[in-house]
């Protein structure tokens, strides 16, 4: 089954699913991230996003996800928004699978991605990945990601991620390492990593992000999906 008819389905059983018996709010979170190159003249590209997310659960095994934000890209004062519905179905307590839907709009232009998701824990490991696809330059593309952590206590966390972007036959990838302080609710998060653009070469980039979260211990289940999040870094 096509990813859009896939994704556009489960998330309007979702939302009919709620009509149809009890809901509430479960979690969610609310996200600053500031991150940049490293290497001159990089170092003047700098991203700065705000953005958050709530969980509507529907019974016991299903749930609704939204999550929205905002970007400005510094040194070029260009602004970049950003919404996306999840359906999700909660396997058992470890894993999640979800399809998602959103839209982003950078300066004017925008594009509608869709996509599929899972989530998994293991003990003090936990990890997602995903597949989406959307439309640019009349061509189909693609963005790929995955990721996991390790938590060390209840206080510290390291993890790696990978993401793939194939927009009208170009590929850009993005690979960072983070680790994280964790006070409660709260969390401050640090990371480095390479962003490498076929023809063109990989930069650095380090970032920093402040999040809480309600509800539930992980806030919402799944991490926010954004075209301009491998746009430099967090």
């Amino acid at each position: 089954m096509d990813l859009k008819v896939l994704a556009g389905v489960v998330s309007i059983l979702a939302l009919g699913a709620g009509a149809a018996w009890s809901a509430e709010v479960t979690g969610g979170e609310f996200r600053l991230n500031y991150s940049t190159f490293t290497g001159s003249p990089m170092d003047q590209l700098d991203a700065t996003s705000i953005s958050g997310a709530i969980e509507v659960g529907i019974a016991r095994q299903f749930a609704v996800q939204g999550d929205a934000g905002l970007v400005n890209f510094g040194y070029s004062g260009a602004d970049s928004s950003w919404f996306t519905l999840h359906g999700i179905h909660h396997v058992n307590e470890s894993t999640s699978l979800g399809a998602f839907v959103g839209r982003e709009e950078l300066e004017g232009e925008g594009s509608t991605y869709y996509g599929i998701e899972i989530g998994q824990e293991f003990g003090q490991l936990k990890g997602e990945a995903y597949l989406a696809t959307f439309e640019e330059s009349g061509e189909d593309s693609t963005l790929f990601g995955m990721g996991a952590d390790y938590a060390v206590n209840d206080s510290f966390s390291f993890g790696l991620s990978h993401d793939r972007l194939d927009i009208a036959g170009e590929a850009a990838h993005r690979t960072a390492l983070r680790g994280a302080y964790a006070m409660g609710n709260a969390s401050v998060t640090a990371e480095i990593g390479s962003r490498q653009i076929n023809g063109i070469g990989s930069e650095t980039f380090v970032g920093i992000r402040f999040k809480t979260t309600f509800g539930a211990a992980r806030g919402a289940t799944f991490d926010r999906r954004s075209l301009t999040s491998l746009i430099p870094g967090l």
